[in-house]
């Protein structure tokens, strides 16, 4: 009897302490804090009610894929809609211009290209609108190849590639090879090579001329030392087949 009076008493008690504090519902402070720990920031308003605020996640760009910056003095070209050609010539400091660069024959500025590396040239376009790039391409570069380390290979295999950049995506339009030979600055050239289709223009897409060294010993593209009119490192786009072409001035 002593035993079922004292199990009665202590249900009286639990049941007692249950009912004046409550159990724990869906709106306490218990459920706040958990969902509280789940989240990245919390603020609190003048209700003293907690706020979550989601923290601003970067987007992470690995490093094979992000563009280049443009040059410090990046040239604007206006490309008509009956426009054939669009030529342009190369500048030291990955400049692209409708304008040979002046200079004296044999003084070339040596744009060093390592092994694996490559080097690019840039110009923003203007088109009118229907304006199309051509798809016949004509290339000269004036090249030369240096010894390796140990004294021995003196040739180079490059890349020759015309890329469009629209936005925050680069497109490759056209690539060809140079086997380019010897440490004297010398002539490389294509023509008559085609563009698979014609590229519409839009306003601000970016013209990419760039040289990829593939493999072989220490390279570099000459850019300057020629006088107005004469052959030099430069590149065109066309519309017609080019054929045998050469700069002609009046």
């Amino acid at each position: 009897m002593k035993k079922t009076s004292l199990g009665l008493m202590l249900l009286g008690a639990v049941w007692g302490s249950t009912s004046l504090t409550g159990c724990p519902s869906s709106t306490s402070q218990v459920h706040k804090s958990t969902e509280a720990s789940n989240t990245n920031t919390t603020t609190t308003n003048s209700s003293n009610t907690a706020v979550v605020t989601p923290s601003k996640r970067h987007k992470f760009v690995p490093l094979r894929k992000r563009l280049e910056p443009l040059p410090a003095g990046i040239q604007t070209l206006k490309v008509k809609k009956k426009q054939d050609d669009v030529l342009l010539y190369l500048y030291p400091k990955g400049v692209l211009s409708s304008k040979p660069l002046t200079g004296t024959p044999g003084k070339w500025k040596a744009r060093f290209i390592p092994i694996k590396r490559h080097r690019s040239w840039f110009i923003r376009l203007e088109p009118e609108e229907g304006a199309s790039l051509g798809i016949y391409t004509s290339v000269s570069l004036i090249m030369a190849v240096f010894n390796s380390a140990g004294g021995y290979a003196t040739t180079s295999r490059f890349s020759v590639r015309f890329l469009l950049r629209r936005g925050d995506k680069e497109t490759e339009l056209f690539r060809t090879m140079l086997l380019a030979r010897g440490q004297r600055y010398k002539y490389y050239g294509v023509n008559n090579r085609e563009i698979a289709t014609k590229t519409r223009l839009q306003k601000g897409d970016i013209l990419i001329f760039r040289v990829v060294h593939r493999t072989g010993s220490s390279g570099a593209v000459g850019v300057g030392g020629v006088k107005v009119g004469l052959l030099g490192p430069r590149f065109m786009i066309s519309k017609r087949q080019i054929g045998n072409f050469y700069q002609y001035t009046k």
